[in-house]
């Protein structure tokens, strides 16, 4: 996976070792030197190794989620786009259900702190950058998959806006730093007016 050479992986296997209960031994076979590079050391770098990961959490996705967003030393927001491009790639107009009912909420519930998904803790500027992250993802993936807009796949009003609206704190920041450099205020602005046209504000005269 890391060196493109599946023959590596094999020659591992055949030095894999089983130790018996009065001896001192592993099995350490090679799905668990995967598992540590990518739960251990954070290794991000293989779309092979990161489409395994993809897999064996799909049907329960937090642990892979929660390695998207992370703190680094200084508790500095570390970032891993590439989970967030295997999601993509793993992503059809009709098949979203992981892109559109676990990525998106699951940021979504971050920046609201809800059901604990904010273990990590992350303050008003890690929640803006993130929030930058999910609208660039998440215009991509609309305009890709438009045709199918509405539909039980995707719905009328985007996650961004909706994050726009109901995490106004966390959107006025990203808007006040310039969204960072991470977004083009330029499509933040189309989100936001295609979400108003969507959704007009009520006249309560």
């Amino acid at each position: 996976m890391i060196y493109n050479d599946t023959g590596a992986l094999k020659q591992l296997e055949r030095y894999q070792y089983q130790g018996k209960t009065d001896d001192i031994g592993d099995y350490y076979n090679s799905s668990r030197m995967l598992e540590d590079l990518l739960k251990e050391y954070s290794y991000f770098g293989s779309p092979g190794l990161n489409q395994w990961f993809f897999n064996m959490e799909k049907e329960h996705p937090f642990a892979y989620l929660y390695y998207i967003f992370d703190k680094g030393k200084g508790n500095n927001l570390i970032v891993h786009p590439e989970l967030i491009e295997t999601i993509e790639r793993n992503t059809t107009g009709k098949n979203s259900s992981f892109y559109n009912d676990k990525f998106l909420i699951y940021v979504y519930q971050v920046l609201q702190d809800e059901d604990g998904m904010n273990a990590a803790q992350f303050n008003i500027d890690q929640k803006a950058r993130i929030f930058c992250y999910l609208a660039n993802s998440e215009y991509k993936m609309r305009n890709k998959y438009a045709d199918y807009i509405p539909s039980t796949n995707w719905g009328r009003t985007s996650m961004t806006y909706v994050i726009m609206t109901n995490c106004k704190k966390v959107y006025q920041y990203a808007r006040e730093h310039m969204f960072f450099g991470i977004s083009s205020p330029k499509m933040m602005d189309e989100i936001e007016r295609e979400g108003l046209d969507l959704n007009p504000p009520i006249d309560n005269k």
